[in-house]
């Protein structure tokens, strides 16, 4: 036999069918094949597909693509055109087990566009039949237990995502093939958007047309056809099309949630993935930064119980009311040496805050709970991560389910991936501001470990932000993590719920506060805004097994990753040429690159960057030949190995307390600037509304708090290292916190202005009432002249009529004031031209 390459044959008609009659029962022999489609329901009778393309059938037109190697079919696609919808259904694709992972799929699917999948649309087109969509099936992996499926639906998924297909978000049915067949539920509708145009949308109509022309060619459809196509036609967001098929009507009435359907268009996701960690580390902290403002909470203190809590009683003397509560001062044996190491010599004996640990709670580990999926957005594509509950696990993590309550109490079974971590709850108190800053950190447990994804979730608290859609739904999404205390699995908490537990404290907004109307009744997760990672390489590992030099070949990486952030650093810039050379002699260092820029950025799909990506994230702030640190957005980041700092405080506070304290003196400032900013616009949406009345001494105190905030609650650089000095200097701008200062000064001097002119204002109308008063005295004295002249000038003759002389000249001295009062008042401008009207009343309680 003469061996030819790969070759892509069209079986399109009767001709085609009979002069290619050895091909063709190569090809539906491997299409029966067990190990192609083992579920009889999801494959079609070759006899009813061959009847189609014999008799030229449009329902639907049915076209095969056969691919041979050395003249023997390996894999084959049957493709069918719906001429009603115009569109297009790759209903079966197999590949011979033994010639799978060669890149077939994507030779029919994407690169061969002559004789593959691309070619049969061009050629569709060319007869003058459009092609609106390319549709497919998968199975859905939730849903498709392991075994039954000639292929794992992970890994099926996993190779349709790399081809670029994406999933129509709809509670999909396939009708029964035959009447000897069920439908089938466990099925995602899918299609290859590039092959149609638009990558990230599809007609509501189209879809409408396809899934009634595809009922009724199987003969599913209920209800007249050409009724059917007009009601999917027709369609417009906001009416109901009432169709006859009970299936499409739940369709139609699943895609309504999704994304712009009010605009008559689904937004397509992208497949899911499985999740694939690949690295492990035995030594990583994650600290959340939990911020109350202690000046609008009081702090109640359980007694007796999880039920009860009692206000917090200690000394108005107090700098810090839960010092007396901890029966000591606020010095701590843990961190005071590390805290006053990092103050400059200003702040040494009057250190504007301290940091301590908060008293050991009853448990030192907790179980964390993620849910099976994992929704994000990333660059405009809807995204899943998931684990499968009978998936392979690892060592480091547990996929199981358990029981919950239901919202109606009945019990249902959840699919988690579990972990075991320690856990450490510290604070920093700022005592100007009374802001209290809770450090709770989770940190690995070194012969278990965490993975990078599981890593970059518990982030989710407080980094990430652009991978969800809205902060509502960010907070739900977080809310998903549960939290559950060894040997109390029953009760599953949230990050809030597990920081009481570990305090045994519970904060409650003030009776007597008198603020911002939106305040919450208690902090949430809306006050984890900012946080801290902590990784000593030295403890990462490959999760991959058999793997005995995984040590050296991580350090080797690392090593290389650290010289190339130090070169950058001094100004050498490491080319794209370089990279790709480590790249090519060390097969792990790419992964290792961009798992470190998921991490710092708190991203899911880091495996998408590029080196210049890569290299544009890890900019460090201080790198060393065994460690670098980087800020981006809200977290601080630390990698490196032998770092000491971290391993004597690895079991105290759980994370090195050199990252731990300028972080929270950043997140301190942040709020501080934050609320300063928010009063002050505030302030002026009130001052500026055409009919406000201000109360000037109440914008008076309002301008002194803003000031405060500003000038002393806002503390400056207090560190006395080189690290620490450009952490600090670097996070205030590249958080924000500067500018917003600087929109928050602007704002303020645009205050001091309005209060200017509204003095100048009083001032004005007090010295029209001055003026007033001193003309009715002149009035009277001008009066008194006046009339004494006339009676010495007129003598007895005048005696007459004195009486009505002294009138005619009393209202001609009162007709000329008041148009000089009248002149006066013009000139004050006491009201006209102004857009506020001020008022000085004694001020009410201001917050």
């Amino acid at each position: 036999m003469v061996k030819s390459g790969p070759v892509l044959h069209w079986i399109l008609s009767a001709a085609d069918l009979e002069a290619r009659a050895a091909l063709v029962d190569q090809f539906f022999a491997l299409y029966a094949h067990e190990d192609n489609f083992p579920d009889e329901n999801e494959r079609e009778e070759p006899r009813y597909i061959l009847q189609r393309i014999r008799e030229g059938s449009d329902k639907p037109h049915t076209h095969l693509i056969a691919y041979t190697i050395d003249g023997r079919v390996r894999a084959g696609a049957i493709f069918e055109y719906y001429p009603l919808s115009a569109c297009c259904m790759l209903t079966y694709l197999f590949v011979d087990k033994k010639a799978r992972d060669r890149g077939i799929a994507r030779q029919l699917i994407e690169t061969d566009r002559e004789r593959g999948i691309p070619g049969l649309v061009a050629h569709l087109r060319e007869q003058g039949r459009p092609v609106r969509a390319v549709f497919f099936e998968t199975n859905n992996p939730f849903l498709t237990p392991e075994g039954t499926d000639s292929m794992a639906p992970a890994d099926r998924l996993t190779a349709f995502y790399k081809l670029g297909a994406k999933r129509v978000d709809i509670d999909y049915v396939q009708p029964p093939l035959d009447r000897e067949k069920a439908p089938v539920t466990n099925l995602y509708l899918c299609t290859f958007p590039r092959l149609s145009g638009d990558v990230f949308l599809l007609s509501i109509n189209t879809l409408l047309c396809f899934l009634v022309e595809f009922y009724h060619s199987l003969e599913a459809l209920e209800g007249d056809l050409p009724r059917e196509l007009e009601r999917a036609r027709d369609w417009t967001p906001g009416t109901a099309p009432g169709f006859a098929t009970a299936a499409i009507e739940r369709m139609y009435e699943s895609l309504l949630r999704n994304d712009y359907a009010a605009a008559g268009v689904t937004y397509l996701k992208q497949l899911p993935r499985r999740e694939r960690p690949q690295l492990v580390f035995g030594r990583a902290s994650v600290c959340l930064e939990i911020l109350v403002d202690e000046s609008y909470y009081r702090i109640g203190v359980r007694q007796g119980g999880a039920a009860g809590y009692l206000p917090l009683s200690g000394g108005s003397g107090d700098p810090d009311p839960l010092s007396a509560h901890q029966q000591n001062d606020r010095f701590c044996v843990v961190t005071h040496s590390f805290e006053t190491d990092l103050l400059s010599y200003a702040y040494q004996s009057a250190p504007p805050f301290y940091t301590r640990c908060f008293n050991f709670p009853g448990f030192r580990e907790v179980i964390v709970r993620f849910p099976q999926t994992l929704a994000f957005v990333s660059e405009g594509r809807q995204e899943m991560l998931y684990v499968l509950a009978d998936g392979e696990q690892q060592r480091h993590a547990t996929v199981r389910t358990v029981p919950r309550r239901g919202g109606g109490g009945e019990i249902i079974h959840a699919v988690v991936k579990e972990i075991r971590l320690k856990v450490f709850l510290n604070y920093t108190y700022f005592f100007n501001s009374e802001i209290r800053i809770w450090h709770l950190v989770f940190s690995a447990l070194e012969d278990t470990g965490i993975d990078e994804i599981d890593l970059i979730k518990l982030m989710k608290f407080f980094s990430g932000s652009q991978e969800s859609k809205t902060e509502a739904e960010k907070v739900r999404e977080l809310g998903k993590i549960k939290f559950v205390i060894p040997g109390r699995e029953d009760r599953e908490l949230d990050v809030i719920q597990l920081f009481e537990e570990m305090s045994g404290l519970r904060y409650a907004r003030r009776e007597d506060y008198v603020g911002e109307a939106d305040l919450p009744d208690k902090p949430s997760i809306h006050a984890i805004r900012t946080g801290v990672v902590g990784i000593d390489t030295d403890y990462c590992r490959f999760t991959a097994v058999g793997e005995g030099d995984e040590q050296d070949r991580i350090r080797e990486v690392l090593a290389q990753l650290f010289e190339n952030l130090r070169s950058n650093e001094e100004g050498k810039k490491v080319s794209s040429a370089d990279v790709q050379r480590q790249y090519a002699r060390n097969k792990h260092a790419e992964y290792v690159f961009e798992a470190f820029c998921g991490i710092t950025l708190g991203i899911f799909d880091y495996d998408r960057m590029g080196f210049e990506e890569v290299s544009d994230t890890l900019v460090p702030r201080s790198a060393t030949e065994s460690s670098f640190l980087t800020i981006n957005r809200g977290v601080l980041s630390s990698f490196g190995y032998g770092d000491s700092v971290f391993a004597a405080s690895v079991n105290t506070i759980g994370i090195n307390p050199y990252l731990q304290i300028p972080s929270a003196v950043l997140a301190h400032n942040e709020y501080v600037v934050n609320d300063a900013f928010a009063r002050s616009r505030a302030v002026l949406e009130e001052v500026m509304g055409d009919e406000s009345v201000v109360d000037i001494r109440k914008l008076e105190a309002s301008r002194k708090q803003i000031r405060q905030l500003l000038n002393i609650d806002f503390l400056p650089n207090v560190f006395q290292y080189p690290t620490e000095q450009d952490l600090f200097e670097y996070g205030l701008v590249h958080r924000g916190i500067l500018e917003r200062r600087k929109r928050t000064q602007a704002n303020l001097e645009q205050i001091d202005h309005l209060i200017e002119e509204s003095n100048a204002s009083l001032d004005h109308r007090y010295q029209f009432w001055v003026n007033v008063l001193l003309m009715v005295i002149s009035i009277f004295q001008i009066y008194e002249v006046v009339t004494s002249l006339i009676t010495e000038i007129g003598g007895p003759r005048l005696s007459t009529f004195p009486v009505l002389m002294k009138l005619t000249v009393l209202l001609v001295l009162i007709a000329i004031c008041v148009y000089i009062a009248h002149r006066l008042y013009r000139n004050s401008s006491v009201d006209s031209g102004k857009r506020f009207i001020l008022r000085s009343r004694p001020a009410g309680p201001t917050p």
